[in-house]
């Protein structure tokens, strides 16, 4: 969650699935649905001896899922354990990297685990305050939490409300955007590198996208699962 909200990995999926503008789901019906599916009796069975879905064996199902989720095979892995080279625009996206953009989306997982102000103009009708929200702490205003860079190519929208659709606007924001939320922002805009460089900075980021976490299949929805109940 962009504010902090959810301390504890086991507890966030009980925000989306509850959330009445995510899945607008209620835990009991979930339940009710997965406790009806033979094929999920089954998968259950060979885990627990035990055929019967409850909210606690969900939730952990769920967590060794998200934890299983891990992306290190990308070009820029290549690179670092030295099987492969950047391209020579690559490489000046890198340099473009390390110097605006690492003390926030630090490497190997291109995030410091911090919140930070980025500058953006509060969306007039979320007025959404960040980190402020569960602190209470001033400073925190306008604050959420940094992302990681992996995989950036695939998870459009971008920013904490998906305000930019196309990479490229997230980058222009901090090539020309000054700080437009009268907060303490954490990054001094607009930074200074070219429309070159912003175009360089681009195709190191790219290199971030793993094909092979991607094209995982076992990573799909599994839609055998609910064909059929019966």
């Amino acid at each position: 969650m962009h504010d902090g909200a959810i301390a504890f990995f086991d507890f966030q999926p009980v925000a989306p699935i509850s959330h009445p503008k995510e899945m607008g789901e209620t835990l009991e019906n979930v339940l009710t649905k997965l406790n009806r599916n033979r094929r999920y009796q089954r998968a259950l069975w060979a885990i627990y001896q035990d055929s019967v879905m409850t909210s606690e064996r969900m939730l952990k199902c769920l967590s060794q899922f998200l934890v299983s989720l891990v992306s290190q095979d990308s070009n820029y892995d290549q690179v670092m354990k030295g099987a492969a080279q950047f391209n020579e625009q690559e490489q000046m996206g890198y340099r473009v990297f390390q110097k605006h953009c690492a003390s926030c989306h630090t490497p190997p997982l291109f995030t410091n685990f911090e919140f930070a102000n980025n500058g953006l103009a509060v969306d007039s009708i979320y007025r959404d305050s960040g980190r402020f929200i569960i602190t209470r702490v001033e400073s925190d205003q306008f604050r959420f939490k940094v992302p990681t860079l992996r995989n950036i190519e695939f998870s459009a929208p971008y920013m904490h409300d998906g305000r930019y659709r196309q990479l490229r606007a997230v980058l222009k924001h901090y090539r020309l955007d000054k700080i437009q939320n009268n907060g303490a922002a954490d990054v001094l805009l607009p930074m200074a590198y070219s429309e070159k460089e912003e175009t360089d900075l681009m195709a190191f980021l790219l290199t971030l996208s793993d094909p092979t976490f991607n094209g995982n299949k076992e990573n799909h929805f599994p839609r055998a699962f609910f064909v059929a109940t019966e």
